[in-house]
């Protein structure tokens, strides 16, 4: 483990730290310990203290500490700062092959803080980069979802290395990010993929404000060949006998009954969770001629949606039974029970998240594929795909028509969703007589 701390060593009444970094290696039973220091230029004031017993085989000698309360609060912070930059340096360099330990690493390292310390230019780190962004993004009114995947954003990198300079994002910087998040946090691809893409976005908006911006960020390939794995998309969805299945339970808990009534409008209008919860409500339903339809504005994408009440919705809603308020975690958590008792057991094997165990012993939540009994991945957002499979698939309903629920903008991007091939040759197959 590795360890920065400070050391006064000098008579004089004041005198500039020395900054000592230690690091424990047990390597195959070879056991390492690590010590190199460096004098610093924070200079601070020294004290006279007595020595404790057997601090010193000549008795009554006097040795000099350091006046820890006497210490500015700027120094104070920087002492701080520096001793996280130096354990981020070495978290960082030590991936690397042939990287050593010694005092001309550590010094360079310590050269490199002060520059970045004494640099006015405090927008140029990343992190100041990513708060920029997301307050830009906060002042155009952007999704919410598109926010957090910059707050996100500032949270990795934060654990990587909070005085990352936008001066430093080159290829091999990259590249190391990359390996940290998939190696040591354990990310999936996708999601790292999807970080490395938002870099490269602030690099590019950091480029167009003059900000030094190494060019070999462009040259980096986020989605690397080499490490994807091919494999197939797996879309979990409730299929019509299944639905039916969990209708025809026969429920005496409450909050269960309350579950499937939430899951039975899910089915059937085709909404995303957030919004199923928030506006699939009674007061958003209007009558038009004979027919009941729901409005409102969707909360990821903001387009609004006017869409009829199909037969088990206008029903609920006339026979005054829709469901009271629940938190989206309840709702998860308690389909997935309605599912169990309805039997949704067949055995697939797909992504879930678990807690996990990194190398430094910090337990996170990431996806883990391994093989699970269906009703473990059933969420409220199974209901939009499950409607949209059902009625496209199954039912055989035009694209558009079950756009008008979803609301997809596009049907490349319905069927990406529901997992379809776009490759449709049935018209040529009947043209040339090939069916």
């Amino acid at each position: 483990m590795a360890t920065v701390s400070f050391e006064y060593r000098s008579t004089k009444d004041y005198a500039p730290l020395t900054m000592w970094f230690r690091h424990y290696i047990n390597d195959a039973g070879i056991k390492k310990n690590i010590r190199i220091s460096i004098v610093t230029d924070i200079i601070v004031d020294g004290i006279k203290r007595k020595p404790k017993r057997n601090d010193s085989k000549k008795k009554g000698a006097v040795y000099n500490d350091w006046d820890r309360d006497s210490l500015k609060k700027a120094d104070k912070k920087k002492l701080k700062k520096l001793e996280k930059f130096i354990t981020q340096e070495f978290i960082s360099k030590s991936k690397y092959p042939g990287f050593t330990i010694n005092k001309e690493w550590l010094q360079s390292s310590y050269a490199r803080f002060k520059s970045k310390s004494d640099s006015k230019n405090k927008k140029g780190l990343l992190v100041d980069r990513i708060e920029t962004r997301i307050k830009d993004l906060k002042a155009e009114r952007k999704s919410i979802n598109t926010i957090k995947k910059y707050e996100s954003l500032t949270t990795v990198i934060n654990d990587y290395n909070p005085l990352l300079e936008m001066s430093e994002i080159d290829e091999p910087e990259l590249v190391n990010f990359r390996r940290w998040m998939l190696s040591d946090m354990k990310y999936g691809l996708n999601t790292a993929e999807k970080h490395l893409d938002n870099i490269k976005t602030i690099c590019r908006k950091a480029v167009s404000e003059g900000y030094d911006v190494p060019e070999g960020f462009e040259k980096f390939k986020v989605r690397d060949r080499s490490i994807h794995k091919i494999k197939q998309r797996i879309i979990i969805t409730l299929t019509t006998k299944e639905i039916e299945r969990i209708e025809k339970l026969e429920l005496k808990q409450d909050y269960l009954i309350n579950a499937r009534k939430w899951l039975i409008l899910g089915v059937y209008t085709a909404q995303r969770g957030g919004d199923l919860l928030k506006y699939i409500i009674k007061e958003n339903f209007t009558k038009i001629d004979n027919d009941y339809y729901i409005s409102f504005k969707q909360g990821k994408t903001g387009k609004q949606m006017n869409f009829i009440a199909l037969p088990k919705v206008r029903d609920m809603y006339l026979n005054n039974e829709m469901p009271h308020k629940i938190s989206s975690q309840k709702l998860n958590e308690y389909i997935k029970l309605l599912c169990k008792e309805a039997e949704i057991n067949k055995m697939i094997t797909a992504n879930k998240k678990e807690i996990v165990k990194l190398d430094n012993g910090k337990k996170v939540r990431r996806n883990v594929s391994k093989s699970r009994p269906k009703y473990e991945y059933i969420t409220s957002h199974t209901f939009r795909r499950s409607f949209c499979t059902i009625h496209f698939k199954e039912l055989k309903m035009p694209e558009n028509l079950v756009m008008q629920f979803s609301g997809h903008d596009t049907t490349r991007e319905f069927l990406k969703y529901i997992g379809e091939d776009n490759n449709d040759y049935s018209e040529f197959k009947k043209l040339y007589n090939m069916i």
